[in-house]
């Protein structure tokens, strides 16, 4: 526990101290985009010719653009997991995307011969207990923002408006929309339709 508190900590204070001169009206916007999927040349941001992001290209000129960075895990949920905690996926007990079939309390099971992973159980939920990198983005003064996927809780009490942020469009169970045209074929939470 004082570990992750202490690696929060750590990055929330690398994160706040692009604004250290600023005053409390005047900070630095923090956004984080994250997408699963997405190969390091699929923007113009990063070069692509083929892939046209002007806004996210105008975000990075603007700002910062990082260049390097490392996924905790190849999946989504063991990913977002880490990011909003600081902690490795296998810490969590969360290591492959969350579905039906994760439990609330995961244990080791054992190997199988001749398979390729063999059977894995994992948790079905981020823990409210753990200090989320919104919540330091709180307590440092900051307004938080969740919009879109947040796959990490298969019940509404884990759900990102419960992990620290003010604002939540979307963010509960399902991996994304079914479609991203207005009007959605299932509701976005927090998200009235626009015109079809």
């Amino acid at each position: 526990f004082m570990n992750n508190r202490l690696s929060m900590l750590l990055l929330s204070v690398t994160l706040l101290s692009m604004g250290v001169s600023h005053t409390a009206e005047n900070k630095p916007n923090v956004i984080m985009i994250l997408v699963d999927d997405m190969g390091w040349m699929d923007s113009s941001t990063y070069g692509s010719r083929y892939y046209q992001t002007p806004n996210m290209s105008r975000l990075a000129k603007e700002g910062m653009l990082f260049t390097d960075a490392y996924a905790a895990s190849p999946l989504c949920s063991p990913t977002r997991a880490s990011i909003m905690s600081g902690q490795y996926p296998a810490r969590l007990r969360m290591t492959v995307a969350i579905t039906s079939k994760s439990v609330s309390e995961p244990k080791a099971l054992n190997p199988v011969q001749k398979a390729y992973c063999g059977r894995v159980e994992s948790k079905n939920h981020m823990p409210l207990e753990i200090y989320t990198l919104a919540e330091a983005l709180k307590d440092g003064g900051y307004t938080t923002a969740h919009i879109g996927k947040w796959h990490l809780a298969h019940k509404s009490k884990h759900y990102a408006d419960h992990q620290g942020f003010d604002f939540v469009i979307g963010g509960a169970h399902l991996p994304g929309p079914r479609d991203y045209y207005s009007p959605y074929k299932n509701a976005i939470r927090n998200l009235k339709a626009g015109p079809k």
